[in-house]
């Protein structure tokens, strides 16, 4: 491995205390810093986990949607691209400059703009001289259902956060686990048949898992998971006994929500 250093030059601001003068005051400077961003070989970022998108957005607006392949990478326990991915669109992050204008206010001190560097060139990597940056999060799975101009939508979809409106961290699968999520599509795809409903199943996604463990890079998720799951059994287990302890609905229901203030 090398390393690949960037200038950054920019303007910052210090308090100086002028020839002649009690107090300081705020003065412009030109300035730069070098950082380092490391350069790897194919061998040193392998490719982790090659996607294959079946469905993804055209190049141009407009034009029919494509098969798409994406391969993530592999590089200090964590998973890199080279595109920055989109809904609508991926996009090639741009190349890297030997020198560089930092993005940073004029009026931010040097010890601000050095910062800001540091965290800029943490999130890259070169490698075969493209730049990667990491990803949000590991890929999961989770199996959406819309309901779209008289039509319902079952679709399996692949996300890199898991903080999706109406859905639980359990609800998500890990890329190991496609083939139940396929099923679970299936059987949401079944029921809306069995109730005439009209009903379109998108399966988009195929994946090809290289490095085991790169699917296993979430412990914060796997850990909220957990908690969620506790939570609702611990919640079943509370109004379960408050069933027992209160027969009248009033009290029962006054006894669960001083108990769920606590939580």
């Amino acid at each position: 491995m090398t390393n690949f250093q960037v200038t950054w030059k920019f303007t910052y601001t210090e308090n100086i205390v002028p020839p002649r003068c009690r107090k300081p005051r705020p003065e412009k400077f030109e300035g730069e810093y070098t950082v380092e961003i490391p350069a790897l070989s194919d061998k040193e970022a392998p490719v982790a986990i090659i996607e294959t998108d079946n469905n993804a957005a055209p190049e141009i607006l407009g034009d029919e949607r494509r098969t798409r392949i994406r391969q993530y990478r592999w590089y200090n326990n964590q998973l890199w691209f080279d595109h920055k991915i989109d809904r609508f669109k991926d996009t090639e992050f741009e190349p890297i400059q030997p020198v560089t204008k930092g993005y940073g206010s004029d009026y931010q001190s040097l010890s601000q703009h050095q910062e800001q560097a540091c965290l800029w060139a943490k999130s890259k990597i070169l490698v075969d001289g493209i730049v990667h940056q990491p990803l949000r999060g590991e890929p999961r799975l989770l199996v959406n259902r819309d309901y779209f101009n008289q039509k319902f939508y079952v679709s399996l979809e692949r996300h890199f956060d898991y903080d999706v409106p109406r859905f639980k961290f359990s609800d998500f699968y890990r890329l190991d686990q496609i083939n139940e999520a396929i099923a679970k599509c299936h059987r949401w795809f079944e029921r809306f048949q069995n109730d005439k409903d009209e009903v379109e199943l998108i399966i988009p996604y195929e994946f090809e898992i290289l490095i085991p463990q790169a699917i296993q890079l979430n412990p914060q998720a796997e850990q909220a998971v957990a908690d969620e799951e506790k939570f609702q059994t611990n919640l079943q287990k509370l109004i379960s006994e408050t069933k027992s302890l209160f027969a009248d609905d009033l009290q029962r229901c006054r006894a669960l929500k001083e108990v769920l203030a606590t939580f």
